[in-house]
């Protein structure tokens, strides 16, 4: 099953079959090209993006699936770099006298004061 057929398939669901043929079934030939670009796309796009859009879409009070574009304006907006995530090692437990000078460095090229808190 294509990435396409799995999103319909969830448009179809929140929106109706009725809302999703109007959208993309005209006649029996217009599903397939719609089908191809939005799975082209599809598979470009990053897994935890697209899961997030899709997650994203019941709340948004659409009475409408979106159109394609309308879909990569979304995955788009949710592959900013305020919606990522990062793993970062965790703080030390332990403050050595290099991280000392090291951070006493940094405050002093940053102007900051010896006080504040990093």
């Amino acid at each position: 099953m294509h990435l396409a057929d799995r999103v319909f398939e969830r448009f179809v669901a929140l929106y109706g079959a009725q809302k999703f043929k109007v959208m993309f079934e005209h006649d029996d030939n217009a599903i397939m090209p719609a089908k191809e670009a939005w799975n082209n796309f599809l598979q470009s796009c990053k897994p935890d993006v697209l899961r997030k859009v899709m997650d994203a879409i019941p709340h948004q009070k659409r009475e409408w699936p979106p159109n394609l574009s309308e879909f990569i304006g979304m995955c788009k907006d949710f592959d900013r770099v305020e919606h990522r995530t990062y793993d970062a090692l965790p703080a030390p437990k332990v403050k050595t006298d290099i991280g000392r000078t090291a951070l006493a460095e940094m405050k002093a090229r940053l102007r900051v004061s010896p006080n504040t808190k990093l």
